[in-house]
């Protein structure tokens, strides 16, 4: 799974130029059909699926892409976790290098994380980052907050 996980975030920009209604869906269409060799079909599903959902989103409305049944609901589960972890550090990087080292992640009394910022940075946060750390808190069942160093 860290292969998987490692070229997942290599893919994860693979269709920044389509048109932002379409990201999700030419994401999904260029993984599931590029001839990468030495990768599963659960594999595939899992890069598929992690990157389909980084632009389409989490929600309860958004309906599961047929290639999901290629992968058992655990690599469902771990794409769509990967997915939105995607979601919120996209937002603060914005594709630039440099931006994601500066984040961490703390655990907070066994039952949650934190985000942790530079102040620096801390423009960037705002109700967007808050929805989607709330939608990574979902993925995860755990507690998630913000804080400003």
């Amino acid at each position: 799974e860290m292969r998987y996980r490692i070229a997942s975030c290599y893919l994860a920009d693979i269709a920044w130029r389509a048109h932002p209604d379409f990201r999700a869906q030419q994401s999904l269409s260029v993984i599931a059909n590029t001839g990468f060799v030495g990768i599963s079909h659960e594999g595939r599903a899992y890069l598929a699926l992690s990157n389909f959902h980084r632009y389409q989103g989490l929600g309860s409305k958004v309906k599961q892409p047929e290639i999901a049944t290629m992968a058992t609901p655990r690599i469902i589960m771990r794409a769509r976790l990967l997915a939105a972890i995607f979601r919120v550090l996209y937002l603060y990087s914005a594709s630039m290098p440099g931006v994601i080292p500066r984040l961490g992640l703390a655990v907070r009394g066994g039952v949650g994380f934190a985000l942790t910022v530079p102040s620096d940075i801390s423009d960037l946060c705002g109700e967007r980052p808050q929805e989607r750390l709330a939608q990574l808190a979902r993925e995860t069942g755990k507690t998630i907050t913000m804080e400003i160093e």
